[in-house]
This record gives structure tokens, C-alpha cells and sequence, in this order.
């Protein structure tokens, strides 16, 4: 079950800021732990 992501208007102009690759792993990051946003062992962190 992926969670429902609400992006700030700052943090959209951040992520504006920021060249390509970095976006490209910023927006990875935002999927990965949307699709488990729990502590391990079934979602992403410690």
C-alpha cells in the first residue's frame, strides 16, 4: 500500500533548485518511502 505524498509549495521550489541526477534520486527517495514509511522490518530506515 503506497501512502499519499503531500509536497509543501517550499519544498517544490527546493526541489526545482536542484540539478537533474539530484532530483532524479530526491523523487526515488520520495517513492521508495512512500511505499513503506514504517521502521524495518517491513519499511525503509533503521
Amino acid at each position: 500500500m503506497a501512502w499519499e505524498i503531500c509536497i509543501t509549495d517550499e519544498a517544490k521550489k527546493d526541489y526545482r533548485k536542484l540539478e537533474g541526477s539530484a532530483r532524479k534520486q530526491v523523487l526515488a527517495g520520495i517513492i521508495k518511502v512512500s511505499k513503506a514509511p514504517l521502521p524495518s522490518p517491513d519499511g525503509y530506515g533503521k
